[in-house]
C-alpha cells in the first residue's frame, strides 16, 4: 500500500486567505488564526491524527522545503514513491501565477525521472513554495493528490495541466513539448505535445467538509509560510508539534520565527 502523506500549510488555519505575498509578514488586523482548540479538533476529528501516535515528519518555513525532505528520504530509502498526498492549504501550489509550468513541460521533462529531482530553484521558473507539488508530480513521486482547500480560496489551478469535473474530481497530467526554451511557450503553445506523463488522480474537497476516511497517515508536514500568515499564527506550531515525532522543526523555522 502506498505511503500516505498529510501536507499542511498554516495559512489554511486563518479566517481568510492572503492570496498574494507581500513584503514580510502580513499585518492585516482582520487576518486572524483559528483558536488552538479548533485546530486540534480539525487535526484529530477530521484528519484522524492522534497525540499518542505521533508521526515522522517536519515543520518547515517555506512549503517547498518539503520537496527537499521527500528527495532526501527517497535517496536514503526511507520513502518509496509513488505516494499519496493530502494537501491542506489555502493555495493549490501547482504553479499558478509563475513560469514554472513552461519550464517543467519543456526542459525538466526532457530529463530522465531520477534527474528531475534536481531542478532549478527560485525565480519565476524554478522550484518554490507555490509550485513544489508540480515538481513532485514531474518526478513521478505522487500517486494521488487531494487538495483540501480554504473556503476563501482563489481559483489557482494551471488550466493546461489540470482536468477537473463538476464534482471536484479529475487528474493532473503533464504534457511534454520537447527540449525547447520555456519562453517559447509564452508566445504560443503547440497544438499537441510530443508525449504525456502518467496521469495523477486529483480531487478537491472543501475544508469544512473534509474527513479522512481512507486510513492513517504515515508522514506529516507543516509549512509556516511567513509571507502568507501573520506572526500571531506561529503559536499554532506548538499544536502541530504534538502530532510529530522529534526532531520536528527545520532549522529555517527556528532562525526565522520572529521574521
Amino acid at each position: 500500500m502506498a505511503v500516505r502523506i498529510l501536507d499542511i500549510d498554516l495559512d489554511f488555519f486563518l479566517n481568510k486567505v492572503q492570496f498574494w505575498p507581500g513584503f514580510g509578514r502580513p499585518v492585516d488586523p482582520a487576518l486572524r488564526p483559528w483558536s488552538p482548540e479548533a485546530v486540534r479538533d480539525f487535526l484529530e476529528n477530521r484528519c484522524g491524527l492522534r497525540r499518542d501516535r505521533p508521526l515522522p515528519g517536519l515543520i518547515v518555513d517555506e512549503h517547498h522545503e518539503i520537496f527537499f525532505d521527500w528527495r532526501r528520504r527517497i535517496q536514503e530509502g526511507l520513502l518509496q514513491p509513488p505516494f499519496e498526498v493530502v494537501h491542506i492549504d489555502a493555495h493549490a501550489d501547482l504553479g499558478f501565477g509563475d513560469a514554472s509550468v513552461p519550464y517543467v513541460v519543456t526542459e525538466l521533462l526532457s530529463l530522465p525521472p531520477a534527474k528531475r529531482a534536481f531542478p532549478r530553484v527560485g525565480g519565476r521558473e524554478g522550484l518554490g513554495p507555490g509550485n513544489y507539488l508540480l515538481f513532485a508530480i514531474a518526478c513521478r513521486w505522487i500517486s494521488r493528490l487531494t487538495y483540501v482547500y480554504h473556503p476563501g480560496r482563489y481559483p489557482d489551478l494551471p488550466e493546461r495541466i489540470v482536468q477537473l469535473d463538476a464534482r471536484g474530481e479529475g487528474c493532473v497530467q503533464l504534457p511534454w513539448y520537447g527540449p525547447r526554451p520555456p519562453e517559447a511557450l509564452q508566445q504560443r503553445w503547440p497544438d499537441e505535445p510530443l508525449a504525456w506523463e502518467p496521469s495523477v488522480p486529483y480531487r478537491e474537497v472543501p475544508g469544512p467538509t473534509y474527513r479522512n476516511t481512507e486510513g492513517p497517515f504515515d508522514l506529516l508536514y507543516i509549512a509556516r509560510s511567513p509571507a502568507y500568515t501573520p506572526a500571531e499564527a506561529d503559536r499554532l506550531l506548538e499544536i502541530f508539534s504534538a502530532y510529530l515525532q522529534s526532531p520536528t522543526v527545520c532549522a529555517s523555522v527556528l532562525s526565522g520565527r520572529a521574521a
